[in-house]
């Protein structure tokens, strides 16, 4: 009888055990969740100032690291700051490829400032093949979303390396046909 006892006793208790697993399993998890990507992106902004201001001097590597995740995970504003920092030699080695690489990332998802790069980098031959053409669609889109000066970089190029009005026309009309991807 006392063997039954222990032998219920044994088994109510690993079934207890066995439940409270499960049931742990089953609820939420009391840590908190890993930070959201606009969280990321607004940490790794105000690093970016403080550094720019003087207010930390933690160096720009850390920074360019937190911006590069980003931009891997594909955030428009982290791949236009990543493509900046390539640009400058800024928390990097200065490469002109990879900011070109970056600035087309972001310029396809729409940021004016890293379409206006684009054109830049298309018009001089920085990390690309020089195309003027191309230079010109990216100036006209940044212009047409937001960045005025991207306007008279277009027309100085439709005037000085374009020169035909029939084709600078031809380009206005792919220009207004862009899309963010």
């Amino acid at each position: 009888m006392l063997k039954s006892l222990l032998y219920c006793s044994f088994l109510a208790c690993a079934f207890a055990i066995c439940l409270g697993r499960i049931a742990g399993a089953q609820t939420p998890s009391t840590t908190s969740s890993p930070p959201s990507m606009a969280e990321r992106l607004d940490q790794a902004r105000q690093t970016f100032y403080a550094i720019q201001s003087g207010q930390d001097r933690s160096g720009w590597e850390a920074v360019f690291q937190e911006f590069l995740a980003l931009a891997k995970e594909g955030e428009p504003e982290a791949q236009e700051t990543v493509a900046r920092m390539y640009g400058l030699g800024r928390g990097t080695q200065y490469d002109r490829c990879a900011a070109t690489y970056w600035a087309d990332k972001a310029a396809r998802a729409g940021r004016p400032w890293a379409q206006d790069l684009l054109g830049g980098s298309y018009m001089t031959g920085s990390g690309v093949f020089r195309d003027y053409e191309n230079a010109y669609i990216w100036f006209k889109v940044s212009t047409r979303n937001g960045r005025v000066s991207a306007n008279e970089t277009a027309q100085l190029l439709a005037n000085i390396e374009i020169k035909d009005p029939k084709r600078v026309a031809e380009l206005d009309a792919e220009a207004l046909k862009w899309r963010a991807e």
